[in-house]
């Protein structure tokens, strides 16, 4: 049971890494990354089904910011696969 758990989750890892890749690419050469981070697991939802997520996240010196987000279960009826991306900028914060 543990190595296809760690087949979906390393999947989820590899979505994640070519979703940041794009968001990455995105800016102009001048934007140069401030902080980034990234990661990913699993946490069980009423003690029994296992959900698998992975994140990433870029932060650059002019304000931009992007990131992604997956998680994947199957709840025993069907699979429940969620992605999310934001981009977005913070230059009008005060």
């Amino acid at each position: 049971m543990r190595k296809p758990r760690l087949l979906v989750l390393g999947t989820v890892v590899a979505g994640i890494v070519s979703v940041t890749a794009a968001l990455i690419a995105g800016p102009t050469p001048s934007s140069e990354i401030e902080a980034s981070a990234s990661g990913g697991d699993h946490y069980l939802v009423g003690g029994s089904l296992d959900v698998q997520f992975a994140f990433s996240a870029v932060q650059y010196k002019d304000g931009h910011v992007a990131g992604a987000f997956h998680d994947r279960t199957n709840d025993g009826l069907g699979v429940v696969d969620f992605d999310a991306c934001s981009p977005a900028s913070t230059s009008g914060r005060g």
